[in-house]
This record gives C-alpha cells, sequence and structure tokens, in this order.
C-alpha cells in the first residue's frame, strides 16, 4: 500500500526529519472514509506513542463536512515494522 502524506512524530526536532526519512520503526496508517480522501501514515520514535495517536489522537484528523457529517476512517493500522498488527475503523455519522 502506498500512503498521499507522511507525517513525522512532533516530538521530533524538525532540524533532523531529513534524517528520520526511512524511519517506519512505529507508525499508524490513516485511510480515511468517504470520496476523495487522502491516505496518510505517521510515523512515531517509540511504540508508546505510535499506541496512543492509534487509539485516540487520529480522531483530530477525522473531517467533518458543512452538513455535520462525519467521514469517519475505512481504516486505521498500527504498524510496528512496517507490518499490520491492529487495525480498526470507524464509521460515518452525523455529529449534530
Amino acid at each position: 500500500m502506498s500512503f498521499d502524506r507522511y507525517w513525522l512524530c512532533p516530538t521530533l526536532d524538525p532540524k533532523t526529519w531529513i534524517n528520520n526519512l526511512n524511519f517506519d520503526e512505529f507508525s499508524v496508517g490513516v485511510i480515511p472514509g468517504g470520496p476523495g480522501g487522502i491516505d496518510e501514515l505517521y510515523r512515531f520514535r517509540t511504540l508508546e506513542d505510535a499506541i496512543a495517536f492509534y487509539a485516540q489522537g487520529v480522531e483530530d484528523r477525522e473531517f467533518v463536512n458543512e452538513s455535520g457529517l462525519a467521514l469517519g476512517f475505512d481504516e486505521v493500522s498500527l504498524r510496528v515494522l512496517g507490518k499490520i498488527i491492529a487495525v480498526r475503523s470507524k464509521p460515518a455519522r452525523t455529529i449534530r
């Protein structure tokens, strides 16, 4: 699977990001629900950071349209060394 965007853990110093471009030990893949979503991969320094983002942090990335429809996620996957070790989804729903 390929991703459209890659994000690095905010605890990494931006001055050293270039040194971490191949950094893929702990990551979370996010495939948003709905049409036209952008698949993203978030890379982390520690397993604990990746688990925290997988469990709750990804919720901030959910798209909500003007009519209050939250598009959810087709897939959120926790990865270690590029292998999926946990996966979940979240259905679309109206939040207003």
